[in-house]
């Protein structure tokens, strides 16, 4: 199932929930994480990451006394997947849910929130840096609004 671990939501089956993602058709998916970890997987081979294989958990913090997301991803040479279990993790990352909603919309780094302490980075630190290709990069600040352009990192 496409979902986080531990989540109690509605199930629905990969391919269900693929070939909704592909006919631009959505149930209520509000999330934008949520949308970011279905693309990924809906998009299929990543060729930039061609070479890389391993396991990361993302642990995002929600800070309002609910339960905390967790999403994994598997990564087979380009090929990504998102699972349930957690065995055989390669690298843990955690972070603030909003601050990861950020870096899903290119408006922050994940290497220089790693070193400004933004991001905690538990495991293969390697695979931290491949993984930086899968987040978009900073939007055109020719089409932000003047205030959004002046918060960019």
């Amino acid at each position: 199932m496409l979902l986080p671990l531990d989540s109690n939501r509605e199930r629905f089956s990969d391919n269900d929930e693929i070939a909704l993602l592909a006919s631009g058709r959505s149930r209520i998916m509000t999330d934008a994480v949520d949308v970011f970890f279905r693309d990924l997987v809906a998009r299929g081979h990543q060729p930039t990451l061609a070479n890389i294989r391993g396991t990361v958990l993302f642990d995002l913090l929600t800070g309002q006394g609910g339960e905390d997301e967790r999403w994994q991803l598997g990564i087979d040479n380009g090929v990504i997947t998102l699972a349930e279990s957690q065995e055989s993790v390669t690298c843990t990352l955690r972070a603030d849910k909003v601050f990861f909603e950020r870096l899903i919309a290119g408006r922050a780094n994940a290497l220089t929130a790693v070193l400004r302490g933004e991001i905690e980075c538990f495991g293969d630190v390697e695979l931290l840096m491949a993984l930086q290709r899968i987040f978009p990069g900073p939007p055109d600040r020719s089409i932000l609004p003047d205030e959004e352009a002046s918060d960019e990192q």
